[in-house]
């Protein structure tokens, strides 16, 4: 279990405004372990810093406790599943091979894409990334993001080294194999790990990749959350154990040599 950031709905909130090495160029995949306390919160934005932003995609909480996917200028395009309960931990998971729309997961359920009626590879370079706070990057009817962020990964790869749903969540249950098999260290597109952030009770959103996009945190309400069991033993708040290889292996699983 680790101590991760609480998020008060009320303007805190990580951003890395042009993040070195993120802008996709084949395909890419995300993952993040997330605690739900409020609805019509924002989560997660990607795109263009502007006020009118013409590219991008933003991850959601509506009104009926869905978390949903929304392009651009706040237009939904799905929902990702179940109902969400308040005080529940999720596991939620994102990735385009390139072509066609993106795929999403949420504890290990694969949720249909929608008809996104613009690329979702259109990031570029001054595009932010943002986690819990929603008027930076053009607004929305949603406010800013009321709950815990345990941590958060982004990873490009080339479309035939994409994992599947069940591949994804085992990543983000087990970050210390995607730093294996993708990271700085990594055996499989060596360096694709282009942010590995875990969000800290205090300071900033360490960033675990070896590429240096550490986020800027802008307010905390100073309440420290505790993560649930489930949680990966990789920890780099605290009192976490020496980097190791996970149990789940890309490589291996592929049938490659390890």
């Amino acid at each position: 279990m680790a101590i991760v950031k609480d998020f008060d709905g009320t303007g805190d909130h990580v951003q890395v405004a042009d993040p070195t090495g993120v802008d996709p160029s084949a395909g890419w995949f995300f993952g993040m372990w997330v605690l739900y306390d409020t609805n019509d919160k924002c989560l997660l934005r990607i795109g263009a810093d502007s006020s009118t932003p013409a590219r991008g995609i933003s991850i959601m909480v509506n009104g009926f406790d869905r978390f949903q996917v929304v392009e651009t200028a706040n237009q939904e395009l799905f929902n990702m599943g179940a109902t969400a309960t308040s005080g529940t931990w999720y596991r939620l998971g994102g990735w385009w091979a390139g072509s066609g729309w993106p795929n999403w997961v949420q504890n290990g359920a694969a949720a249909s894409p929608g008809g996104f009626t613009s690329s979702p590879l259109a990031l570029s370079a001054g595009d932010a990334y943002v986690f819990g706070e929603v008027t930076t990057l053009g607004g929305s009817s949603r406010g800013d993001w009321d709950g815990a962020i345990g941590f958060s990964f982004w990873v490009n790869t080339a479309a035939g080294n994409m994992p599947t749903a069940a591949e994804l969540d085992a990543y983000i249950q087990d970050p210390q194999s995607l730093l294996s098999d993708f990271g700085s260290v990594g055996v499989v597109d060596a360096g694709a790990c282009k942010i590995l952030w875990g969000f800290c009770d205090t300071g900033n959103a360490t960033d675990e990749s070896g590429t240096g996009n550490t986020g800027v945190v802008v307010g905390s309400d100073g309440t420290r959350v505790v993560s649930p069991a489930s949680y990966p033993a990789w920890n780099p708040c605290g009192s976490a154990p020496a980097f190791v290889p996970g149990p789940y292996n890309y490589r291996r699983r592929r049938g490659m040599a390890t």
